[in-house]
């Protein structure tokens, strides 16, 4: 193997990354360790896979896996459809009132092979996607272990644990986890190519994929990197200063540039919704508290009896719904990386070289302090949230590094086992594992199955020591390792309450009446509206909020990380969520339950189980029913587009009682202050009867009159809107699409400004006469985007081509 020259990093600086083979005798691990692995791995993945791979059950849990329900599955079945329908993701009426579905679309890029599939593919995909994840997370592990250690069985080892570590299984379940393992995977292999060879390319790839899925995951991951390079370079006993190292940063750097200019063309997007949610623009509630715990407090009991019990196994405080421990299954922390990796952790004060013990114990310990002291898990996650995620993997892939050069060297009998260090850690490690066990389950098979593991693979390494066969421990101890991996595997994906293919021919879930219904309201009303309904169609134990996307509706509810953040102003101004509550920017419940605002918003129709009296009779009529769902069409709902003659300010809206501003927005729409000087030719609204007692009548007399001139809607595509308007005076088109500056206007061919109205919708200013509007969504540094990454790949291409020593 080439060894690096570049300068500042010694010609010899990586002793342990030459690939003659330590073992003495060719076994068959020697001799196709590729072959094996790849075998391996394929067939406890489809053990563990099998019923969801063969369509017995659907990778889609019910429980507190309902994220895959309800926040996963709908946007891929509506991304899907509109990839199929108009190309690339843009502005969508489905997510909530309307937002940019661009960003994050690829948050897991995997899920661009189902959108190619189509959307009604889906459900049987997904177990296909998370199974090839797993295989190839696997081999690219493969191919850095092969960089890093000497021994074939080794690298056979490392490539299992990895593969079927919690993070990846249980993350899998949650879709998104699994990607980021591969693409660490692909990170370290590429960083050790540009450490030891130069090679930058694969380094550079692998930062590009984290820009196209999720832009922060560069600030998370290059955190790990620099602490992963940091350990890299001090292993090597010839490196004692760190001058040298900075120039390599610098380098990894600029790997990351070039890996930004690439992805821009979703990067940039998503920084942008990113910024411009409600959690990236200030809105969070959880920063001031975080930041004002203490630095060197604790968490509470159940917090770090979770993280111990989880080094053992992802389920020895229950699974899924019955989990009992700090926050939910999915949250909690995801560590475990294998029984093999802490039964050996007590040979790592006999390995040869002090510094190797110093710095292993280094790279551990700066993993194991955030948990704690939580102060510095916050900081880390620059105090957006209490979580783990990803931090999890650090103190996986941390035991995994130092566990596998221990193995290693066990092996190859570099070094001998300790027998009293063993015995007396594999006894801390039972009685850690007893403490830290959720009561209920002493006794059960996961429970047994960890303590009886446990002894056995401190027996195997003991006859390591005594055997001079190490050709048949090695196939024992890899027995072990893949019996352990399936089983530890098998119970976060089947103890779980998922969807079984027997539902899906079911009229129930997101198949139920519901399709009938939405199928009924598109025939006979071919125009623009929205439907609201008052229960959930999905399966989960949690109600979804995004049913509109996987049924073919427009809605005004969402559940997403990210939502609009002039839709969520609108629901804020209205008093739908509270200021301040950052949970309710996720999870919104749109306009169910506020009549007036729904008519004003185009909620056409309704759709209703369970009704008890005919309360609704008032403002809406029945017109149809299938099985349980009764469709209702609102007497006095409002086309997307119609004109207002007058106007209120904010500051006067404020003044006005509460059960009175739903009112007052059907007879006004609300300016800021400040913009009360473009409406010159139109007047205030009075403020003498905004106490009155309303009634029917008057709700039709005001409806009457928002309907005297409205959009007639010409052309109506998710990013383009055209249509005209004669109007008799100058008035307000108000629209109830959220305001966002990536939409554009122009009235008779002339651009004209968006207004912002009611604190988070759109509206036009229009003079009297014959108006031809049209609306257009462009994503906002569109151009720049594809502009920045075309010349990126250009660069990348010649670099590529000239191949430098850089």
């Amino acid at each position: 193997m080439k060894h690096s020259n570049q300068k500042g990093i010694p010609k010899k600086a990586h002793p342990t990354t030459s690939p003659e083979i330590l073992t003495t005798t060719k076994d068959i691990f020697s001799k196709h360790p590729f072959a094996i692995t790849i075998t391996l791995i394929g067939i406890i993945g489809f053990m563990i896979l099998k019923d969801y791979l063969l369509f017995e059950k659907i990778f889609l849990f019910k429980d507190i896996g309902s994220d895959t329900l309800n926040g996963s599955y709908p946007p891929m079945y509506h991304t899907a459809e509109y990839f199929h329908k108009y190309g690339l993701p843009s502005w969508s009426f489905a997510y909530g009132m309307g937002v940019n579905i661009l960003p994050l679309c690829l948050r897991d890029p995997f899920d661009a092979l189902l959108y190619i599939a189509g959307k009604d593919s889906i459900v049987y995909l997904i177990p296909w996607k998370e199974y090839l994840k797993i295989i190839l997370g696997g081999i690219i592990f493969f191919k850095y272990l092969q960089l890093i250690l000497k021994d074939p069985f080794t690298w056979i080892l490392g490539s299992v644990l990895f593969a079927f570590s919690g993070f990846f299984i249980v993350g899998g379940c949650w879709y998104i986890f699994s990607y980021e393992a591969v693409n660490v995977a692909l990170m370290l292999l590429g960083f050790e190519l540009l450490f030891q060879r130069g090679k930058w390319l694969i380094l550079t790839l692998s930062f590009t994929f984290m820009g196209i899925a999720q832009p922060f995951n560069l600030y998370v991951y290059g955190i790990f990197l620099a602490i992963y390079a940091a350990i890299r370079y001090f292993e090597n006993p010839e490196n004692k200063k760190i001058g040298p190292l900075f120039p390599f940063y610098l380098k990894m750097a600029g790997c990351s540039i070039l890996a930004i200019g690439l992805s821009a063309l979703f990067l940039i997007p998503n920084i942008v919704q990113l910024i411009e949610s409600p959690r990236g623009s200030g809105e969070s509630s959880y920063t001031n508290l975080l930041q004002g715990k203490s630095i060197l407090g604790f968490e509470n009991a159940v917090h770090y009896q979770t993280f111990l019990s989880r080094l053992f196994s992802n389920d020895l405080r229950g699974t899924g719904i019955n989990f009992q421990g700090w926050q939910n299954y999915l949250e909690a922390p995801l560590v475990y990386g294998g029984l093999i990796l802490l039964c050996v952790f007590s040979q790592i004060f006999f390995l040869p070289s002090k510094r190797m013990k110093i710095v292993y114990l280094i790279f551990i310990s700066v993993f194991i302090i955030p948990v704690i002291f939580p102060y510095f898990r916050y900081a880390f996650w620059l105090f957006t949230g209490d979580y783990y995620r990803a931090f999890s993997f650090f103190i996986t892939l941390s035991l995994l590094y130092v566990g596998l050069k221990i193995i290693q060297q066990i092996i190859t009998k570099q070094i001998p086992v300790n027998s009293t260090a063993l015995w007396i850690g594999s006894g801390i490690l039972i009685l850690a594992l007893a403490g830290t066990t959720l009561d209920a389950l002493k006794g059960k098979p996961v429970f047994i199955f960890s303590i009886v593991f446990l002894i056995l693979y401190a027996l195997t390494l003991q006859m390591i020591k005594n055997t001079p066969a190490t050709k048949y421990i090695k196939v024992i101890l890899l027995t072990l390792v893949c019996m352990e991996a399936w089983y530890m595997g098998y119970i976060p994906t089947h103890e779980r309450k998922m969807v079984t293919a027997s539902e899906l021919k079911q009229r129930i879930g997101y198949n139920d009446y519901s399709l009938d219904a939405i199928s009924y309201l598109h025939k006979i009303d071919p125009g623009f509206f929205r439907v609201d309904k008052n229960y959930f169609s999905s399966p989960a134990m949690h109600g979804s909020l995004n049913d509109g996307m996987a049924q073919g509706y427009f809605g005004t509810s969402s559940y997403h990380s990210f939502n609009q953040l002039n839709y969520i102003n609108f629901c804020k101004f209205t008093g739908i969520i509270q200021p301040g509550n950052e949970l309710q920017t996720r999870w919104v419940n749109g306009l169910m339950g506020r009549p007036i605002l729904e008519d004003i918003c185009s909620v056409k129709y309704l759709l209703l189980k369970n009704v008890g009296d005919n309360s609704w009779n008032t403002m809406y009529d029945s017109i149809a029913q299938f099985s349980d769902v009764k469709v209702l069409k609102g007497k006095y709902a409002l086309p997307l587009g119609f004109t207002y003659n007058s106007y209120r300010t904010k500051s006067s809206y404020a003044k006005i009682k509460k059960s009175m501003q739903d009112i007052a927005l059907l007879r006004a729409p609300v300016v800021e202050d400040s913009d009360s000087l473009l409406f010159s030719s139109i007047i205030k609204y009075s403020e003498a009867d905004s106490n009155e007692v309303y009634t029917v009548e008057k709700l039709a007399a005001d409806h009457a009159e928002r309907l005297k001139d409205t959009l007639a809607i010409t052309n109506f595509l998710p990013a383009f809107i055209s249509g005209k308007i004669t109007l008799s005076a100058d008035k307000i088109l108000f629209l109830s699409i959220p305001f966002d500056k990536s939409w554009s206007a122009s009235v008779n061919g002339t651009p004209v400004p968006i207004l912002k109205l009611d604190d988070g919708l759109s509206g036009l200013y229009l003079i009297k006469g014959c108006n031809l509007v049209e609306l257009s969504f462009t994503s906002r540094y569109a151009s720049a985007s594809k502009w920045i990454s075309g010349l990126s790949m250009l660069l990348l291409l010649g670099l590529t081509w000239i191949k430098p020593k850089i």
